[in-house]
């Protein structure tokens, strides 16, 4: 079915570099613990983690709670970066001498969502250009050397806006600029 979804990506940056300088066991551990926080942080927020893919995340928001998608998205992002920069400090650089970092990109629109199965698994999917652009806009995040971007859309839907610079961007794949 259609819906207004607001879709969330998240990647954590250098994690390539991290494993190729630590234990396979120590990967696993550090993924688990941080997907483990980056999940309770999205579902507090009513947000559902659609898929992980190696070191990143791809969560919507408003299947349930419509009128307040971007919100919570934005409330789940700011949530795990303030968990993040915890965890930097009690943990990741007391154990392992450095501090992890990430990038979030978030965008809202019109995607079509529904469940296939694969096997005998049940798996919901989103798809659409939205979502293309939200996972741009986490990209876009390294080359604006910035931890949270989100689209004006997004912005715009905010009940509450936080202090932030407009930018234009070229996004890949995207005709035309776009406005963060």
């Amino acid at each position: 079915e259609e819906k207004e979804l607001t879709l969330f990506f998240l990647d954590i940056r250098s994690f390539t570099s991290f494993i190729e300088s630590n234990p396979p066991f120590d990967a696993i551990h550090i993924i688990r613990k941080l997907f483990a926080m980056f999940r309770n942080s999205i579902m507090q927020n009513n947000g559902t983690v659609i898929e992980t893919a190696g070191d990143g995340l791809y969560a919507v928001f408003g299947f349930e709670h419509t009128g307040k998608s971007a919100d919570n998205a934005v409330k789940a992002g700011f949530s795990i970066l303030e968990n993040l920069d915890e965890m930097n400090k009690s943990y990741f650089s007391k154990f392992f001498c450095q501090g992890m970092d990430i990038g979030i990109g978030i965008h809202k629109g019109k995607v079509i969502s529904g469940n296939f199965r694969m096997g005998d698994e049940l798996k919901t999917t989103v798809m659409g250009l939205p979502v293309n652009i939200a996972a741009r806009l986490q990209n876009a995040t390294k080359e604006l050397n910035n931890n949270f971007v989100v689209s004006d859309k997004v912005y715009q839907s905010l009940s509450i806006r936080p202090t932030g610079k407009n930018k234009d961007l070229n996004l890949k794949g995207i005709t035309g600029e776009f406005t963060v």
